[in-house]
């Protein structure tokens, strides 16, 4: 009594049964186990052994030949029972199709699977978020995370690393923030900040939507729908928050600017800045600005915000791109949104499509997400580098729903609504100046190779030119961001001949440079 039957079947001499105890209802169901009944000589008496560990919500269940229990659970995956307690088999991968957002850092990929509706609505997703790492993946969720199981949080937005204090905060529409050391957690609501409970909504519900640090490593925080929708956490601690002139607390996607103002996504009206002043206590000196299509916007309905490497905004739209050149001049001459010279017309970028996500690279380029795959654009929007969809690469869905940039090996991560692909870009992190150990590889090069040379470790976007011993120029290019490739192809379009090859680099305003070489085998 109390158990529903979920699948009954008769394999080897055995029946099986898998089953739950309690509702159906989604979340409601927790407590699974598998019975195994095997006859005895008696008519219709049977022998059970249960099998419980690991089981919590089993929707089939079967014995082999060899007595080996398979357990098939909605929420843990295939479970090989060979005694009493189960191994995981689950393909190396995520745990879910889902992509809300990422954060590529360091050799790190962060992946929430949550989010929120376009209406501000809950996903009510119990997926969790994710961490990929030297090639494996590590799952969060209710089942194997106590903080989220027992406060059920749900709807995860966005991971937010912060290197320089070991931490990882993570939002959750619904929950608040987590806070976590790679040890433990730490859960930030309305009990312990000054997160607000959504208006209209059931009481303890906490909308944490976006997360960013300034430079001061003060934690931003948009707190959908709260009466006061904008929160910060010093490195001390301390919590503020705030409330801007607009009456519209729709908030979200915040970034931070080079002048530490805060741009804000408001759901269906624009954006909207805010600048502080110089005390986070002092709510006199603050300064609030709406931009819309007044101000150049193709459409009010924002979709994204990325600051490149010049400190331009770039805005994705449902109709396209625009940027703000002039951030800074927001609350004293004003600032209007840009469009490109595209084919001799000024036009917004990729003014046909909607924009779901827009990263920026090493080298200051542009990758764009759409509905309709992803675009490479150069570092001022009017050139476009690729293109690439379904039918053309190895990309999982044309809908895009986030993409990041590990700047430390340059791979490209692209969220779709079937799963996650990256793509091995060529642009690094870079510094003003060469570092102390620049890297040709590979070095030598071999007759069997025939990929790129790349150049590792120069100034950020210096001028490299490759010579043979005699000083005759082979190739000269551009680095992207502190890296520069070669396809050991030289100027008459052939192979290069065997020999020892020079590099110089020089950065952008000529201050630093440097010589390194390298050895390359042609084959014959």
């Amino acid at each position: 009594e109390g158990w529903l039957v979920q699948s009954l079947d008769a394999s080897n001499g055995k029946l099986v049964l898998a089953e739950m105890e309690g509702s159906l209802e989604v979340g409601a169901a927790s407590n699974g186990k598998v019975s195994v009944l095997t006859p005895t000589e008696s008519m219709g008496s049977f022998e059970e052994r249960e099998y419980k560990e690991g089981v919590f919500r089993p929707k089939d269940a079967y014995v082999d030949a060899n007595g080996i229990v398979w357990v098939c659970d909605f929420w843990q995956g295939l479970l090989r029972y060979d005694g009493d307690f189960p191994s995981l088999i689950i393909p190396e991968g995520p745990y879910n199709n889902a992509v809300f957002s990422l954060k590529a850092k360091n050799g790190k990929l962060w992946v929430a699977a949550g989010g929120f509706k376009p209406d501000l609505d809950y996903q009510r997703s119990r997926a969790g978020f994710f961490l990929y790492e030297n090639g494996t993946w590590r799952d969060f969720r209710n089942v194997n995370t106590p903080i989220i199981g027992e406060n059920d949080l749900q709807d995860f937005t966005q991971i937010l690393p912060i290197t320089s204090e070991n931490k990882i905060y993570i939002a959750s529409y619904g929950g608040g923030v987590l806070e976590y050391d790679g040890t433990s957690f730490e859960r930030w609501d309305g009990t312990n900040s000054t997160l607000g409970e959504a208006a209209g909504d059931v009481e303890g519900q906490y909308r944490v939507s976006s997360l960013s640090v300034d430079r001061q490593r003060n934690l931003w925080v948009t707190n959908t729908l709260a009466a006061r929708p904008v929160s910060v956490k010093t490195p001390a601690g301390k919590w503020y928050s705030f409330k801007p002139t607009i009456s519209n607390t729709s908030l979200y996607g915040i970034i931070v600017d080079l002048f530490d103002q805060k741009w804000m996504i408001v759901n269906n009206a624009g954006i909207l800045v805010m600048n502080t002043g110089a005390d986070l206590e002092n709510t006199g000196d603050d300064d609030y600005a709406l931009l819309t299509t007044s101000n150049g916007l193709p459409t009010n309905e924002v979709n994204c915000l990325a600051l490149d490497q010049d400190g331009f905004i770039w805005v994705g739209t449902q109709s396209g791109v625009t940027v703000f050149y002039c951030p800074g001049s927001v609350f004293t001459d004003g600032c209007t949104a840009s469009r490109f010279n595209i084919g001799g017309r000024s036009l917004y970028l990729l003014k046909d499509n909607i924009i779901t996500s827009i990263a920026v690279d090493a080298a200051n380029r542009k990758w764009i997400g759409t509905t309709t795959g992803v675009w490479l654009m150069s570092d001022d929007g009017e050139e476009t580098l690729a293109y690439y969809n379904t039918e053309n690469s190895p990309l999982l869905s044309n809908v895009i729903s986030a993409i990041t940039i590990d700047g430390q090996t340059g791979e490209v991560f692209i969220g779709t609504d079937q799963g996650i692909i990256s793509f091995q870009g060529s642009a690094l992190d870079a510094g003003p100046t060469h570092s102390e150990e620049v890297l040709v590889y590979p070095n030598p090069v071999r007759p069997e190779y025939t990929g790129d040379i790349a150049i590792k470790g120069l100034a950020r976007n210096a001028y490299v030119k490759i010579t043979d011993v005699s000083g005759n120029l082979v190739h000269e290019t551009r680095a992207q961001g502190g890296q520069a490739v070669w396809n050991g192809v030289d100027y008459t379009g052939r192979r290069a001949s065997t020999g020892v090859y020079l590099v110089f680099s020089v950065n952008s305003d000529g201050s630093d440079n440097l010589v390194s070489k390298f050895v390359f085998v042609r084959g014959e």
